[in-house]
C-alpha cells in the first residue's frame, strides 16, 4: 500500500516488495525483486525498466488518472538520497535543516504567486491587497496547486482551514476575516523571506513591501498639512528605505508575530520592533544615515511630518510588551513585479525597485544604476519565483522531506507501536505506506555507523559530510 492508501499488487508493508516502484510524472519506474513473471506482446515486463502510464494501467489494473494522481502526490519521483555525518548531533541538525531550508524554498514560491493573485484581485474588484490578506490567499494558492508544507501542527492547521475556507477563497475580504491565527511556520518563514539580510524578495529582484492606496491617501494629508511637497513614488522610496532596515534588523512587521517566532529570525537578546518617539533607531547616524539624507533635503518642520506619517504604519501588538510597535499588515501590501526597473548599487552591491534621489536606499552612499533587464546576479533566487508567477507548477515541486536515522531513535516510543522509529522512516524511505498523514521521506541523514543489513531500497545519491 502506497502512502496515498491505494494497494499495489507488488508492494505491502509487511512483506518485502516483488518490485519497488518509483512515481515519475509520466512514467512509473519498477525495479524487480523476484517471483513475478509476466508477458508482453512486444518486450517482456521484466526486461523493461519504466513503464508508462498508459502501460501501467493496463498491467495491474488500475485506473490512468488514479495513477496520474499518484504521480502527482509524489512530486520526487522516487529519489531517494543518503547523507552520512560523523556525530549524532549533526545528523539530527542537518534532518531539521534541510527540510526547514526546503520548506522556505517553497513557501517563498507559494508567498509570491499569492501576493500576485491578490493583486490582480484588487485591480479587478477595487479591493485592498493588504498583507493582512496575503494568509487567506497562501491558503487558496495551496488548495489550487495541491501542494503540500509544512509539518506537525502547523499543517494540521493550514489543512483544516482549507477546509474551512475553500468555498469562500475567491472572497479575499471574507476569508481573511474567517481565516483566523496564521500557524507559526507560516509567521516565520514569511518573516523571514521578507526579513532575510541578503536573500529577501526585494533581494531577488521579485517583490517588496509598498504602502497600500488607502495608506499614501492617508500619507499625503498628513504631508499636505506641514507644506510637504512629496510626489507618491517619493514617499514610497523613503518607505521602502526606512523599512528595509526596520525589518532587517529590528523585524518589525507584524504586531501579532509572538516574540518566540521572532527569535527564530533575530538571536536573542536583539530588540524587536520600534518605539512611536524613535522611529529612526539605527538610522540616525553614521554616513548610511537616513536621517541626515532627509534632513540635508527637508526642514525641521518638514521633517516632523515625514515622522508622524512613518510612525502612522507602527501598531502595537495585542498582547504582551505594547511599547514596541510594529508595521501594520493592514497598511502595506507584498508588491509583485519583477519587470520594474530594479536598480543595483555598485559600493554596497544591494538591489532596489527605488533610489533616494539617485543614491542607494541601503547605503545611502552609491549611487544607483539600472540592472537593464541584466539578472544574471540574482538568478539563482530570482528564477524560480518568476517561474512560479507565470504558473511553471514544477517549481512547486521541491519540497524535500528528510528524517534522522541513528541508534538514539531505533526504540519504540510506545509498546503498542508497531514499529522503531526508525524502522518506520526506513519503510517511508521506501515510499511504504505506513499511515495517514505521513509522507514519504526523501532524505535519511544518518551517522557513518549504520547498522549493515538495513533495507533502504534503491538510492540516487550518497552524501558524505565530515
Amino acid at each position: 500500500e502506497n502512502h496515498a492508501g491505494v494497494r499495489f499488487p507488488w508492494s505491502c508493508a509487511s512483506s518485502r516488495p516483488f518490485f519497488s516502484a518509483h512515481f515519475h510524472k509520466n512514467n512509473l519506474c519498477f525495479e524487480k525483486k523476484g517471483g513475478l513473471v509476466m508477458s508482453n506482446n512486444d518486450v517482456p515486463i521484466w526486461e523493461k525498466y519504466t513503464l508508462t502510464i498508459e502501460e501501467a494501467s493496463k498491467y495491474f489494473r488500475i485506473g490512468e488518472n488514479k495513477l496520474r494522481r499518484l504521480a502527482e502526490e509524489n512530486p520526487n519521483a522516487g529519489k531517494k538520497v543518503i547523507l552520512f555525518s560523523d556525530s549524532r548531533q549533526g545528523a539530527a541538525r542537518i534532518a531539521k535543516d534541510l527540510t526547514d531550508a526546503s520548506d522556505k524554498n517553497l513557501t517563498s514560491k507559494i508567498l509570491v504567486i499569492a501576493a500576485h493573485e491578490l493583486q490582480e484581485w484588487a485591480e479587478d474588484t477595487g479591493g485592498r491587497a493588504t498583507l493582512r490578506r496575503l494568509y487567506p490567499a497562501f491558503l487558496k494558492v495551496l488548495h489550487d496547486k495541491k501542494v503540500s508544507v509544512f509539518s506537525g501542527e502547523s499543517k494540521k492547521v493550514i489543512e483544516d482551514r482549507i477546509i474551512d475556507l475553500k468555498e469562500d477563497f475567491d472572497d479575499y475580504e471574507y476569508s481573511a476575516e474567517d481565516s483566523g491565527a496564521p500557524p507559526e511556520a507560516y509567521m516565520e518563514y514569511m518573516l523571514s523571506i521578507l526579513c532575510d539580510r541578503y536573500h529577501s524578495l526585494s533581494d531577488s529582484t521579485v517583490a517588496w513591501l509598498k504602502p497600500t492606496a488607502k495608506a499614501w491617501r492617508d500619507t499625503k494629508r498628513i504631508l499636505s498639512k506641514a507644506n510637504v511637497k512629496m510626489s507618491q513614488e517619493e514617499f514610497e522610496a523613503i518607505f521602502y528605505a526606512w523599512s528595509s532596515y526596520a525589518l532587517v534588523r529590528l523585524t518589525a512587521l507584524d504586531p501579532d508575530i509572538p516574540p518566540k517566532v521572532r527569535m527564530r529570525i533575530l538571536y536573542t537578546g536583539s530588540q524587536y520592533g520600534l518605539l512611536p518617539s524613535e522611529p529612526f533607531k539605527g538610522q540616525k547616524k553614521g554616513r548610511g544615515s537616513l536621517v541626515g539624507l532627509l534632513e540635508s533635503r527637508y526642514s525641521a518642520e518638514e521633517m516632523k511630518a515625514i515622522t508622524e506619517a512613518l510612525v502612522k504604519f507602527l501598531d502595537r501588538p495585542s498582547t504582551g510588551s505594547r511599547e514596541h510597535h510594529f508595521i501594520s499588515t493592514t497598511k502595506v501590501t507584498l508588491f509583485v513585479d519583477p519587470d520594474a526597473d530594479w536598480m543595483s548599487c555598485p559600493r554596497c552591491g544591494r538591489t532596489a525597485p527605488y533610489s533616494l534621489w539617485g543614491l542607494c536606499p541601503h547605503c545611502k552612499q552609491g549611487e544607483m544604476v539600472s540592472m537593464d533587464g541584466d539578472y544574471e546576479g540574482v538568478a539563482f533566487w530570482r528564477d524560480p519565483l518568476v517561474r512560479a508567477i507565470e504558473g511553471d507548477d514544477e517549481v512547486l515541486r521541491t519540497r524535500i522531506n528528510t528524517e534522522e536515522h541513528t541508534a538514539q531513535l531505533s526504540h519504540k516510543d510506545q509498546e503498542s507501536d508497531t514499529w522503531s522509529t526508525t524502522e518506520e522512516y526506513e519503510m517511508r524511505f521506501q515510499d511504504v505506506f505506513v499511515g495517514e498523514n505521513r509522507e514519504p521521506v526523501d532524505v535519511l541523514s544518518c551517522t557513518t555507523t549504520m547498522e549493515v543489513g538495513i533495507d533502504i531500497g534503491s538510492l540516487t545519491a550518497v552524501g558524505l559530510r565530515n
